[in-house]
């Protein structure tokens, strides 16, 4: 049974399709949602990606950075361009993420987008 599940969330500024600075780094956060600790800018470009740590039978594990393309073979170092793209509201500037752990069954989490005019990050899968 899987117990104690923490989350780690890299936020990074995107610049030419890479990533090119962390802007906020969550560590074991308690629960699939943060708030950032620093404002994003207006209508910008932004990669996150997100990992799990977790006891199972009392053996701490931790999952490798989510991406968007788990086939790829050995995974990039996190943040990369195979992190999860997203652009931020034109304003009031983002400060919260909301993290999804429904992943395609393998070692990826799902995708996510700005709802457009709020703060939350979703699942295109279930975005109505």
């Amino acid at each position: 049974m899987v117990r104690n599940a923490i989350y780690d969330l890299l936020v990074a500024r995107e610049e030419n399709g890479a990533p090119v600075e962390i802007v906020d780094r969550g560590e074991r956060v308690p629960e699939p949602r943060r708030t950032l600790e620093t404002s994003l800018v207006p209508n910008a470009r932004y990669f996150w990606t997100v990992r799990a740590r977790f006891d199972i039978d009392g053996r701490a594990r931790m999952t490798e950075w989510s991406t968007t393309d788990c086939c790829r073979g050995a995974l990039p170092p996190a943040p990369s361009d195979a992190s999860y793209l997203f652009t931020s509201p034109q304003a009031p500037a983002m400060s919260a993420v909301r993290l999804s752990n429904r992943g395609c069954g393998c070692r990826c989490v799902s995708a996510a987008g700005v709802r457009a005019g709020t703060r939350e990050v979703v699942n295109p899968r279930t975005r109505a």
